[in-house]
């Protein structure tokens, strides 16, 4: 994958909006929002969906979002699944508390290899959209 953003670096064709760069810079955004959800929901089980999906989204996303998407994501925040039946969905509170931890450790170190490729080939575009 690196080296499919290299060359597209090389070529400049890493600026398009449909570029692989573009594409692993907001898939990596979009996975470190889930970590932190999940985070947010395993450590404590009177976390609801709503507070973990705002502070994930103020943590991983709302930097990168510019009026139109802020206020479009504000008002999706306000009508998430309850918590009951979104852990239910995953798996349930134990499987949470387990798989979930180990997500975000396993998950942690693979997007921060990521971003700091990212970072270090100056792809991590923080333009707003």
């Amino acid at each position: 994958m690196f080296d499919i953003l290299l060359d597209e670096k090389k070529s400049s064709a890493f600026a398009a909006n449909t570029s692989c760069s573009k594409g692993l810079l907001w898939l990596k955004r979009f996975l470190e929002f889930v970590v932190v959800l999940v985070s947010k929901l395993a450590e404590n089980r009177e976390t609801e969906t709503k507070e973990a999906a705002s502070i994930a989204y103020a943590e991983k996303l709302k930097p990168f979002h510019g009026w139109v998407s802020s206020s479009a994501f504000s008002v999706v925040l306000q009508f998430p699944p309850a918590r009951k039946g979104f852990v239910e969905n995953l798996g349930g509170e134990t499987v949470l508390e387990t798989d979930g931890k180990e997500l975000v450790e396993k998950f942690g170190p693979v997007l921060k290899r990521i971003d700091d490729f990212l970072t270090k080939e100056d792809l991590n575009d923080p333009s707003k959209v």
